[in-house]
Parts: C-alpha cells; structure tokens; sequence
C-alpha cells in the first residue's frame, strides 16, 4: 500500500493560523454586538454573518478509512474547525474529543457491518 505525504510549508501553518485568528477575531465582534441591544434586522444580520463565518471554517472533524485485511480501519481527527465548534456549543474540548471518539466507533461498527452483510449477499448469490 502507498502512502502519502502531504508536506507544509511553514507560509501555509502561517496562512492558517492567521486565518483562524481572524476568524476568532470576528466571532468575537459578533458576540459583542449581540450582547447590546439590537433589532430583529441586527440580530438576523448577525446570525447571517455568523452561519457564512461557520461555513468557512471547514470540517469540525474527518474519518480516514484505512483497508486492512479482514476489515476497515476506521480513525478519526478533529480539525481546526473543532475549534469554532467548540466556541459555539461552549463544549469542553474533551466533551468534544468524547463526541467524536464515539462517532468513529459507531461507524466503524456500522461500516464493518454493512462489509459484513455485503460479503454474505456475494456469497448467496
């Protein structure tokens, strides 16, 4: 099996740092403005700024799947969007590292059932 590597670049950990910086900047102005009074117009603005702020940090969390011999190998990571997620809910981060583990059992359980029920519909037929 190949395996590959993808190498960054110090400019591009850079890049995304100061990516998540400003966006943390900005969901803290949005949370300033949100403490004041505001309108119905102010508020749903906010909350339209908020949900295209959250569709641009990307994945909260990714599952590779590995093949492995008898089944999948299923692994989980939590990205950098875990982070505004984590803001959002005011999850702990550990909570959030519990949510996720259970996910990837789950469908690591999942996946290698359907695997399972799939090779006995082969074999059947």
């Amino acid at each position: 099996m190949k395996q590959f590597v993808l190498k960054k670049s110090g400019n591009e950990f850079d890049d995304e740092s100061k990516k998540y910086e400003r966006m943390n900047d900005k969901l803290n102005e949005l949370y300033e403005k949100l403490q004041g009074d505001v309108s119905k117009e102010e508020g749903d603005a906010i909350i339209e700024e908020f949900q295209n702020l959250i569709k641009n940090c990307g994945a909260a969390f990714e599952l590779r799947v590995i093949p492995g011999f008898d089944t999948p190998v299923v692994t989980g990571e939590s990205k950098a969007g875990a982070l505004i997620f984590g803001i959002t809910t005011n999850m702990k981060p550990d909570l959030i590292t519990e949510c996720f583990k259970a996910c990837t059992q789950a469908f690591s359980k999942e996946l290698e059932r359907q695997i399972n029920m799939h090779k006995v519909d082969h074999q059947i037929h």
